[in-house]
């Protein structure tokens, strides 16, 4: 069976903590004003006299056909057989073309590694050793589900084979492996 590891981001369960971001800082030993992951907070919305808020998380979403390779004149930029985009920083000249590429603003440059990087699901750090991604983890509303969709028995296929979602494909065919929960906030939501 082919691997196809996909995350999941349940808006209605997001609290915006920002848990995921400082996990993820850390295990990529990336600054604190740099992250591979965050978390946008929209809001305020009002709503039946209640002040509500909506949760995104903002990082790669792994597309399935991704701009950024075709857009790295240097090849530092590869997709493995499970579909997951990682940059190699040693090839990577710092041209920035892949952050340009990007529709959904999933690249950035790396001031600690002086090159291009991106959100690769902890594949190389933890997924390889057996662990979850490092948000997914820490994440105390579990608000994040990760693991193979193409596993009839992960709790991501239940998930995407029993929950609406959707993912942020904006009109290109790049097709997002980030699979998100729709807020109730936003089929509601009426600016305050």
């Amino acid at each position: 069976m082919n691997e196809k590891y996909v995350l999941i981001h349940d808006e209605n369960r997001c609290i915006g903590c920002h848990a995921c971001t400082a996990a993820c800082n850390a295990a990529n030993e990336l600054a604190d004003h740099q992250s591979r992951a965050s978390i946008d907070v929209k809001g305020p919305y009002l709503i039946d006299g209640e002040l509500h808020y909506r949760y995104l998380r903002a990082s790669c979403e792994q597309c399935d056909r991704p701009a950024c390779i075709r857009a790295c004149p240097y090849g530092a930029i590869s997709q493995t057989v499970a579909g997951v985009v990682s940059f190699n920083h040693d090839r990577c000249k710092g041209c920035l073309m892949c952050v340009a590429a990007c529709p959904l603003g999933g690249c950035f440059y790396n001031n600690q590694v002086k090159a291009s990087d991106n959100c690769d699901f902890c594949m190389k750090s933890r997924v390889a050793e057996g662990l979850q991604p490092a948000c997914v983890t820490v994440c105390p509303a579990d608000a994040l589900i990760f693991g193979n969709a193409n596993d009839p028995s992960s709790e991501v296929h239940k998930h995407l084979s029993t929950v609406l979602t959707y993912n942020r494909s904006i009109g290109y065919d790049n097709k997002p492996k980030l699979y998100r929960v729709p807020s109730q906030v936003a089929s509601e939501r009426r600016f305050v």
